[in-house]
Parts: structure tokens; sequence; C-alpha cells
């Protein structure tokens, strides 16, 4: 099959975004599996064209498409998209829009896959050619949640608004393709809640089973980790919020625990935590993060507000270490609570649960080896490969039927 995908970042080794990473590795096993495969990117032009020779060597990269990185690029885009109203969007889609318009000209596709929602929202229809879209992330589901969560009544109204002009807009720009891939199954309900009949399939996250299988782990004591993007908001909020009302818990009981944030691009407020306590590690961006997933005792993850499915999370279980996160935390990824993983929703549980894991070795040992084994059942890589190049043939076969 020629296969074309159009995603946001270039998918290379090591590439910081947990999206491109599931990208990349479906990409490289199409290609081992003698698909034809071909590429629209965006490119943050220099950090990410060093690696344009590698992802040549798996692809054919048929266009790049600069995103704009400085502010007064992203000031001409927003003044392009004032220009040209909201459905034009910023200029960085329209380009993406247009190149898919014109290779598709020039190569006869068999199948278009489109990498995130708010990119298929700017996709025409090509002519003959069936298209599937990744959500990666449901758009409704944050907007849902912000509109529930509000307490404020003209704030809880702009947010139900922008809730339903969200829910009607997602599923208008699902419509368009002849088959939606999201997340989990959790996801997969909240779309069919809002249009039953939509074709959607679970593509799961990629999880690295292989790079995790380290027999060699050698755990320190009594020391906690959060990893993530630190120039996101929901890291820099869960780190704080895990900072100023759960670790003061956990020191009263284990004075020497150590707090570990690891990622790339702390703000001043995350780097400010180290300073002042000796007992908080704030490392910036790591080459290779798996050392920490290796060390750490317990692996924190006080989310709340979700997206998708947490892809740390599931690094994490992959490598045994013990995971503790919210119910939100783990709605995509649906592991079973006290037996995979622990869940917690208030400070206090919180604190309990990573209490329990760091003083109870039989405890730890159990999380530790159920978690691993749940995600090498749920997300071994080939088998997810053959579900989705099995929806390919078939989505082809049902368009030439027509």
């Amino acid at each position: 099959m020629k296969i074309l995908f159009v995603t946001p970042y270039l998918p290379y080794p090591n590439v910081p975004y947990a999206g491109e990473i599931t990208v990349l590795n479906l990409l490289t096993e199409l290609t081992s599996r003698g698909h034809d495969i071909y590429l629209i990117s965006g490119l943050r032009e220099a950090k990410d064209k060093k690696y344009l020779d590698q992802v040549n060597s798996f692809c054919t990269v048929l266009e790049t498409i600069e995103i704009p990185s400085k502010k007064m690029d992203w000031l001409k885009a927003l003044i392009q998209w004032g220009l040209r109203g909201f459905r034009e969007g910023v200029s960085f889609r329209r380009k993406v829009a247009k190149s898919v318009k014109k290779h598709s000209k020039k190569i006869n596709f068999d199948i278009i896959q489109i990498e995130h929602t708010e990119i298929a929202e700017y996709i025409e229809k090509v002519s003959n050619v069936p298209m599937v879209v990744d959500a990666v992330d449901v758009l409704v589901k944050p907007a849902l949640r912000k509109y529930k969560l509000e307490k404020q009544v003209i704030k809880k109204i702009i947010n139900f608004i922008k809730y339903k002009s969200t829910e009607r807009k997602e599923v208008l720009i699902y419509r368009k393709f002849n088959k939606v891939y999201t997340r989990s199954l959790f996801d997969k309900k909240i779309i069919l809640g809002n249009h039953d009949k939509l074709d959607i399939s679970i593509f799961p996250t990629y999880v690295r089973l292989t790079e995790f299988a380290d027999p060699n782990v050698n755990r320190e004591p009594n020391t906690l980790l959060f990893l993530g993007a630190m120039d996101r908001d929901v890291n820099i909020n869960a780190v704080q919020y895990f900072y100023g009302n759960i670790f003061p818990l956990i020191k009263q009981k284990i004075p020497d625990v150590k707090f570990y944030v690891v990622g790339n691009n702390p703000p001043p407020t995350i780097k400010h935590l180290s300073e002042r306590d000796k007992n908080v590690v704030v490392t910036g961006f790591v080459e290779d993060i798996r050392s920490f997933y290796f060390k750490a005792s317990v692996f924190v993850a006080p989310l709340f507000v979700g997206g998708g499915v947490i892809v740390k999370i599931l690094d994490a279980m992959a490598a045994g270490l013990p995971v503790v996160t919210t119910s939100i935390g783990n709605e995509g990824i649906e592991a079973v609570p006290d037996r995979d993983i622990e869940i917690a929703d208030e400070p206090k549980a919180f604190a309990e649960k990573i209490l329990l894991l760091l003083q109870k070795p039989d405890v730890h040992l159990q999380i530790s080896n159920n978690g691993k084994a749940f995600v090498r059942e749920k997300y071994e890589w080939s088998r997810i490969v053959r579900g989705i190049e099995a929806d390919y043939k078939k989505i082809i076969r049902d368009r030439v039927a027509l």
C-alpha cells in the first residue's frame, strides 16, 4: 500500500512528543512490512532539520512545513488568522492542508492518515482516497471537564458554550473520515456518545517495552519521580499541587524522601522548589530518561486534567516502577486499582498510597510486577500494527466496492 501520513511534528528517534513516538514506530513497522510510506510533517527548523536524513531512511518525506517558533512568527500567524477568519486557522495548518491536496494529485495514495484532530479540521476530502484520522486527544473531554468543575456562574456559562461548540466542531471533523482512531475505549465512548454512526477503533499508544526491559534495576529508597515536559501547564500544575499538598505529608513520615522533577524547560517557579528545598531535585532536560525510571521508588502523577492516555505512566509501569495517580490519570489506561496501579484523588489518600509503597516491600513488588504484566499484555506493538494494517485493507476494499 501507498500510505500518506500527515503529522504536526517530525517523527524521529527520541522526539520529545509522545504522539510522534507512536507515529514513528507505526511508520517503521509498516515500512518493514513492505508498504510505501510518505510523510508531510511540521518542522521546528532549528531543532528538527538535522533529523531529516534519519526520517527519510524509513519513509519518503514529501514536504516539511515550518512551525512558528519565534514570537514574531506567532504574531504574524495570529494576524493572518484574524484577517482570514476562524475557519482558515493559523497559517501552518492551512499550509498542511494545501500540501495534502497538492501531493494527492501527483501520487495515487491508497490511504491517508492524519495525526491530531486540530490538523484534521483543515483537511479536505481527497477524491477516491479513503482517509483516517488519529484523534490522539479527544478535544471535547477537557472542555466538558472544565465546564463541570467551574463554580463561578458566568465562567460556567462561558465554559458550557465552549464545550458545546467543541462538541459540534469535533463531530463535524470526524464525519469527513472513513475511520477515527482513539487511544482508549474511554475516549471512543465519549465520541460515540455524540455521534454513534462514526467508525471508531482503538489505536493504543506505543509503549517502549524493549527499552524498559532492564534486568539491572537498582532503585534508590524513598525516591519519588515526576516526569514530563515542564513547559506545559498541566505538568507545572501537577508538580506545584504535589509539592504543596502531598509532599509535606510524606516528609512528616519519611524526612529524607527525595522528589525528582524530570523534564525540559522548567519555569522559574519549578526551579525555585529545588533552591529552597534540598529534598527536591529539578533536572531540566535529560538525554536518557530511563535511568530515572530505574532508580526511583515510586512514580507520581497527580493529574486532574485529562486529554488522552498518559504515556509517562505507561512507561513507568513498563519499567516496573509502581505508579500512584488520579482517576483521571488512569481513565484512558484502565489499569486495575490496587492490583496494577494505585489511585487516589485527595492529598491525604495520595500520600497514604505512596507511603504504602515505600514502606511495604511486598506491596511494592506486587504493583511493580502486575503493572509491568498489564502493560506488556495490552500494548504489544506488533499485534497493534497488524490490526491497523487490517483496518487499512478493509477500508480500501470497502471503498473499491462502492
